[in-house]
This record gives structure tokens, C-alpha cells and sequence, in this order.
């Protein structure tokens, strides 16, 4: 009896051995669980388009090496082709040097399209060349980049010194020096960020929502221009490597460069841009005084060359179109007295416009309509 009272607590003590040693090993595999669970939800693919480069891939080595030591994993058009791209979290296309003049086909220009449309995120870094493939891409009817590129102005800069403060694309950054970039015109679903210098407006990087006409603003394009040798071994230069860097990362979204597409798709469409455009006054007070009652615009060649104007509200609901034609009296014609296009008074508020002329979106703001 004695013997056996005895060997229960070593039975016990046994027992609760077994027990901790258990729980020591649930706590590991817990711990190792969640490590590459962890390690899963942070990688992020990125298809990089080294098909028909403009430099060999070890150009291209200290980009790609940030992204993978932040941990994504590149993918390599050449190896993977375009199939794999509904898997990617991001894609990285470059100017292809071997056919610039010619657009994607049409395949490939819907596999992009509808990346995008699903939530990924595009950087297209764009190198001068004859012909503008990038522009085919961005003019697709199936979506609304509203982003177009011109070189007539032989823009060269040796530095870029403008950028709006938009966090991390330029976190950190002083100046630019590009080589031949080419100019980005923006429309109303696209933000410029980086410009030629202090004195001129001419964006040469922008970031686009090309489906928020479908309120999706989870997708991005970012168009850079003139990087040529932003990330050659030979001269690379701080800035641009941090430019580039910054935008590579935010649109892999690794961890420490954390952007919200929708917060800042909201804040850009209440926010003023550089614009060689005019809208006195504003506000303006449609109420049937005689003072104020109207919002004039004007734009560079009003008179001289036709013009389109259109309101948005700011949930991007286009509400008013104004056609401005050439001739002595477009500026009468640029005005918008607070109604809609069926004549309805619109209620006071912040509404959005865009000005097209000559083909080409030229410039986008605000205006404030009081009652």
C-alpha cells in the first residue's frame, strides 16, 4: 500500500514532466508558426520586365538587391514570361529598348490592365526613345491612368529640385539629375509629384489611380521619366538612387514604407496643383447678385486653340462639360456659373476641374462653390 501511495506522485510528477515538455514543445512550433507565417505575409513578388533592356541586369543590381533585402522576391520576365503576373504584388516595367515604338501586345496590355484592376501596383520607368509604347499602354479605354508623356519641349534638366512632400516616394530626397526626361501630363485621376525645376510645372514623375472612376483606389501607377542612369554601377547618384528606391519599395509595400493608395487618392482630389491655368474668383457665389456670380478660366492658348473644361465633384462625378472653342470670344464661354450640364443649381461646396486642350490634359484644381 505504502508502495504504491509512493508511486503516485512519481506517476504524477512524470505526468506533469510530460505536461510542461509539451507545452514547451507546442510553444516552439507556435513560435516557428508563426515566424513563417510571418515571413509568408511579408514577401512580396515583384515581376521585373528585363525583356529588351536598355542595360544588361547587373545595371539594374542595386535596385533589385533593396527590393530582396527587404524581402521581396523578384521574378524575372525572361524566366517567367507573362503568366505568372496575377500571382505578383507588383510590377516593374521598363522601357524596352528593341522596339520602343511599338505598344504591347494586346494580350500583354490586358494581363497589365487587369492587375491593376485587382489591386496591383505598376511602376513604369520610362526612357526616352523614338516613339512613345508607354503612351499606347496608358491610353487603353479599359482604364483611366489619365497620364500622357511629351518631348516636344526638349526638356533637359541637369536637376530637380520640386516635389511635393508625398511620403516615402520622396522621403529624404534634395534633388534629382535625369537624363532626357521626357513630360508627364496629368489628368484628373493622376497627381504629378516631381518637377523640372522651381520656375516651370512640367511633372516628370506622377502617380496614378487609373480605376477610381470604379471608387478602386487600391491600385497605383507611378510613371517616372529620364532614368536612364538613376541606377547604372558606374554613376549613380544618391538622390535619384533614393528616388527610385522609395517608389520600388512603397509599391512592393515592404514594411517601413507603408502608403495608403485610398487615404492619399482622398487628399489629392481636395488638394490644389501646380497649374499655367486660372480660375478668378474663387470662391465664387452663384446667388444671383451680380457679384461673383460666375468662375472664369483661362488657359495657356485660350482663343487661339479649343478647349474642354469639366467639373467633378469630389467623389470624381463629372456634373458639368464646357465646351470652349477658338475665337474672339472663349473667354466669355470658359465661365461656369454653378450648374450642372441639364442647368440644375449644384449645392455649394469643393468641386474639382480639369482643362483640356490640344489633345492633352494641361492642368486640374479646385474650386469652391458658396450659396
Amino acid at each position: 500500500m505504502l508502495e504504491s501511495q509512493r508511486g503516485i506522485p512519481r506517476c504524477l510528477s512524470r505526468l506533469y514532466r510530460g505536461n510542461v515538455s509539451s507545452i514547451y514543445i507546442v510553444r516552439n512550433l507556435l513560435l516557428i508558426y508563426t515566424l513563417l507565417f510571418a515571413t509568408i505575409t511579408l514577401t512580396q513578388d515583384v515581376l521585373f520586365n528585363d525583356v529588351d533592356n536598355c542595360h544588361e541586369l547587373e545595371i539594374w543590381s542595386y535596385l533589385l538587391d533593396t527590393l530582396t533585402s527587404h524581402g521581396a522576391t523578384i521574378h524575372l520576365e525572361s524566366v517567367e514570361g507573362w503568366n505568372t503576373l496575377d500571382e505578383m504584388d507588383m510590377l516593374w516595367l521598363q522601357c524596352p529598348c528593341a522596339h520602343p515604338a511599338e505598344p504591347y501586345p494586346d494580350s500583354i496590355t490586358e494581363n497589365i490592365i487587369n492587375f491593376c484592376e485587382e489591386g496591383g501596383k505598376i511602376v513604369l520607368g520610362y526612357i526616352p526613345a523614338t516613339g512613345f509604347y508607354i503612351d499606347s499602354l496608358l491610353s487603353d479605354s479599359r482604364w483611366e491612368p489619365n497620364m500622357q508623356l511629351d518631348s516636344t519641349d526638349e526638356v533637359n534638366p541637369d536637376t530637380i529640385e520640386y516635389f511635393h512632400n508625398i511620403s516615402p516616394l520622396t522621403n529624404g530626397v534634395n534633388c534629382l539629375v535625369l537624363t532626357d526626361p521626357d513630360l508627364i501630363y496629368c489628368g484628373d485621376h493622376a497627381f504629378p509629384f516631381a518637377f523640372c525645376d522651381s520656375n516651370r510645372t512640367e511633372a516628370v514623375a506622377a502617380i496614378s489611380y487609373p480605376f477610381l472612376h470604379e471608387d478602386n483606389c487600391s491600385s497605383f501607377i507611378i510613371l517616372v521619366t529620364g532614368t536612364h542612369s538613376w541606377e547604372t554601377l558606374f554613376e549613380i547618384v544618391a538622390d535619384n538612387y533614393r528616388f527610385a528606391s522609395n517608389i520600388l519599395l512603397t509599391a512592393a509595400e515592404v514594411p517601413g514604407f507603408e502608403f495608403d493608395p485610398c487615404a492619399f487618392a482622398e487628399s489629392v482630389f481636395v488638394s490644389e496643383t501646380y497649374s499655367p491655368c486660372t480660375r478668378i474668383p474663387n470662391p465664387f457665389t452663384p446667388n444671383g447678385d451680380g457679384i461673383y456670380d460666375e468662375v472664369e478660366f483661362t488657359f495657356p492658348g485660350i482663343g487661339e486653340n479649343e478647349g474642354v473644361i469639366k467639373i467633378f465633384t469630389l467623389g470624381n462625378l463629372k456634373v458639368r462639360t464646357i465646351e470652349v472653342p477658338a475665337g474672339a470670344g472663349a473667354k466669355e464661354i470658359a465661365t461656369w456659373d454653378g450648374t450642372d450640364n441639364a442647368g440644375e443649381p449644384l449645392l455649394q461646396g469643393i468641386y474639382l476641374y480639369i482643362i483640356k486642350s490640344q489633345g492633352r490634359i494641361i492642368c486640374k484644381g479646385t474650386i469652391t462653390l458658396v450659396r
